[in-house]
């Protein structure tokens, strides 16, 4: 037997299994290392900062959101309800909001403009490249001019002659900066059509007549499913699905934004959104660039996991738009929250980023993150070289110094109230009014008589009173005759 070797012979089943067990335990320490659990866990401290202090705000939302669908609050309906009487509501601030979105959609979108244009700045900055070809036109004037009068300019003539080839050549990179920015407003126009930006803009201004602040988010790189044009081995042109990575626009439900307390603009602080995303939303965000393809698939398979968002707003937001009974969906939805802000290079640094990522430990640094339970499916810095955030905002009534401003309910809110009080008044006053009260005495009603309904020509049938009174049976009640006009 000596020389004989064997080989182990290991199934596919087997072969898959322990291929999926390896990627499995790399999954795991990818999320276990260091600077995903201090990600973690200092996402979770920021939260749950932004959460408690957006909760003013997200009644005040509410609040909106009944006013403009005709609805009182539950403990003033209660009230009217004790009373027993009228719940009349008067829609003025709907009327209002309406009105207001006519008009900033009437001057936005239907003026056959875009509401933004494009122009270079008046005096473009000129790049060393071209600096060194001012430089170079000069001296090839100078040359020429020394050519032709066979002598050197005098220091005044230099001066004169720099000041307008330096003139000339501006004007010639101002004249090539316009034709490049109209060159990108075409650009940005065919982008804005295919990421959906008028939508968005469309619904951002209801957001912005209604509540405290309206969002706007992009552009946001996406997976994109649209019609294409293929060859088949024929040569038949026939149409196929296709898909790319292309920019998209956004509206964002203000009740899904969470700044950082006390800052007064998006540019200040850090910034939460949050997500809620099938299974097809997020599993396109595998193979986009940035994205933990593994974390995802993991997620995918166990489900939706745990979730950091109350139920509470987002159930009673959801009765407000019509949408009864979500919480009985029965398709599966994950929360996530994508967090933009400036964290320390320090903790940066202990999170476990490199000196290359991080060269600087005091300096601030934007990073972009993306968290679904447990999970970090994204974790990076942020791509915009000025570290901006892809989000814009802004309230119909700003308030210096505060990041949520006024909506039309907010401000016509008193309004509503008091024509809500005068209309209930009316309605009660006329059903109190409406009628004759009438006095029965009953005891000299025979039995079965129906006295729940008054009716002209009635003959009333009564008997004696068993005390000897001579009062009417059924009286009415007295009338004061009116003064003579």
């Amino acid at each position: 037997m000596a020389g004989l070797t064997f080989l182990r012979v290991v199934g596919n089943e087997e072969l898959a299994r322990q291929e999926q067990e390896a990627a499995d335990r790399a999954l795991s320490e990818r999320q276990n290392q260091s600077v995903i659990l201090g990600l973690t866990g200092y996402l979770r401290e920021c939260w749950d900062a932004a959460q408690m202090a957006k909760k003013p705000i997200e009644q005040e939302m509410l609040r909106a959101l009944r006013q403009r669908n005709g609805e009182y609050e539950a403990d003033k309906l209660q009230q009217i309800h004790d009373q027993g009487g009228s719940e009349v509501y008067m829609m003025i601030t709907e009327v209002k909001c309406r009105a207001a979105e006519s008009w900033l959609r009437d001057i936005l979108l239907d003026s056959g403009s875009p509401p933004w244009d494009l122009h270079a700045t008046p005096i473009p900055d000129m790049s060393p490249a071209q600096a060194q070809a001012l430089q170079a036109e000069f001296a090839e004037k100078v040359l020429k001019l020394v050519q032709a009068t066979g002598q050197a300019p005098s220091q005044e003539e230099m001066a004169e002659m720099r000041e307008m080839v330096s003139q000339d050549y501006r004007f010639r990179v101002m004249h090539e900066a316009q034709l490049r920015a109209d060159k990108m407003k075409i650009k940005i126009q065919d982008q804005f059509a295919q990421g959906g930006w008028e939508q968005a803009f469309n619904d951002f201004i209801t957001d912005l007549v209604t509540f405290p602040c309206a969002f706007v988010k992009g552009p946001v790189v996406r997976r994109q499913r649209k019609l294409g044009w293929t060859t088949s081995i024929t040569g038949q042109t026939i149409v196929d699905a296709t898909e790319e990575l292309a920019p998209e626009y956004e509206r964002v439900d203000p009740f899904r934004m969470y700044p950082e307390p006390g800052i007064s603009d998006i540019s200040e602080g850090y910034l939460f959104e949050h997500h809620r995303m099938s299974r097809m939303e997020l599993s396109d965000l595998i193979g986009v660039p940035g994205y933990d393809d593994d974390a995802i698939r993991k997620i995918l398979e166990e489900g939706n996991g745990q979730s950091w968002i109350g139920e509470d707003v987002e159930l009673m937001k959801d009765e407000e738009e019509r949408k009864y009974y979500s919480y009985m969906r029965p398709t599966t939805e994950f929360d996530a929250l994508e967090f933009w802000g400036k964290i320390s290079g320090s903790m940066l640094r202990e999170w476990g980023l490199s000196e290359d990522e991080v060269p600087d430990p005091a300096k601030e640094y934007d990073a972009n993150v993306w968290v679904v339970g447990n999970y970090a499916i994204k974790a990076v810095l942020n791509y915009d070289p000025l570290g901006e955030k892809p989000y814009a905002k802004t309230s119909f009534i700003k308030c210096p110094g505060a990041f949520w401003g006024k909506g039309i309910p907010k401000i016509i809110e008193d309004l509503q109230s008091v024509c809500n009080a005068a209309a209930r008044a009316l309605v009660n006053n006329m059903g109190i009014s409406s009628g004759p009260q009438v006095e029965v005495n009953v005891e000299r009603l025979p039995p079965n008589e129906d006295i729940t309904q008054l009716a002209p020509w009635k003959i009333w049938q009564t008997i004696n009173d068993p005390t000897g009174s001579s009062a009417p049976a059924i009286a009415l009640p007295s009338r004061t005759p009116a003064p003579a006009s």
